[in-house]
């Protein structure tokens, strides 16, 4: 049984027997995870949350950080590409290409984390 992140009730009141979208699952707890956020793994997480993500090249920096973070923190997904589609002040909408299908993620962004 693999468990989704966060976790969450079905209707019935029981954890769900199978995650509904683990890819996103996955992506997600990855990359809305600042550097410094986890005190006993500072280094995981995207360093997307440190850019100006509404400037394009800081958009292709974000893009190839994730990649980046993805293929350390979860080789498994086996994904072809990531690109930031859209990006406001506090939020990115990335799409993640794999087997041929984008798949629109949206994360929170975060400011610098303090050590």
């Amino acid at each position: 049984m693999s468990w989704a992140i966060p976790l969450m009730l079905d209707p019935e009141g029981r954890f769900p027997s199978a995650r509904p979208d683990p890819l996103e699952d996955t992506v997600r707890l990855i990359l809305a995870v600042a550097p410094g956020e986890r005190a006993l793994l500072p280094e995981f997480g995207w360093e997307g949350h440190f850019l100006d993500l509404r400037d394009p090249l800081q958009r292709q920096a974000a893009a190839a950080f994730a990649e980046e973070a993805l293929r350390r923190w979860a080789p498994d997904l086996r994904f072809q590409r990531v690109d930031v589609l859209r990006a406001g002040e506090d939020h990115a909408e990335l799409g993640i290409l794999r087997e041929g299908t984008v798949h629109r993620i949206a994360i929170g962004l975060k400011r610098r984390v303090s050590p």
